[in-house]
């Protein structure tokens, strides 16, 4: 996944196209998940290899939620660049397992703001970031 940030800068307003992937330089991304009589509410799934975000059925009734946390580098943005065009992409993975068999169903999401800090190796479920709606 990545963003693509287009943004105006400069006396003559030249425009500066910005790409930025979250990974190693910042090392935030994580998911977090809720299962219905599983506890995982206070689990951390900072080093999951998936970026997951869903809501299914629970595999023994309830339900099981998952978000996907990211953090931007955006230091490479001038001061007072005034941003004119932003662009995400988020790919499905495919299969991931026999309870989870990829991109299924609506493909609707909701993109929120991240407004607290937070810590790829320690989030959770109950410790979720607060963020905009």
């Amino acid at each position: 996944m990545l963003i693509v940030v287009i943004a105006a800068c400069g006396i003559a307003k030249a425009q500066t196209t910005i790409t930025l992937q979250p990974g190693p330089s910042d090392g935030l991304d994580a998911s977090i998940s809720v299962h219905t009589n599983y506890n995982t509410a206070n689990a951390n799934f900072g080093d999951d290899i998936w970026f997951k975000a869903y809501c299914i059925p629970g595999y023994s009734g309830g339900e099981n939620s998952n978000r996907g946390l990211i953090s931007f580098d955006l230091s490479d943005i001038p001061a007072g660049a005034s941003i004119t065009s932003a662009q995400l992409y988020l790919y499905a993975a495919g299969y991931v397992n026999e309870l989870i068999p990829g991109h299924f169903g609506s493909n609707s999401a909701h993109l929120r703001r991240v407004t607290s800090p937070w810590l790829e190796s320690s989030v959770t479920w109950n410790s979720s970031p607060t963020s905009t709606t």
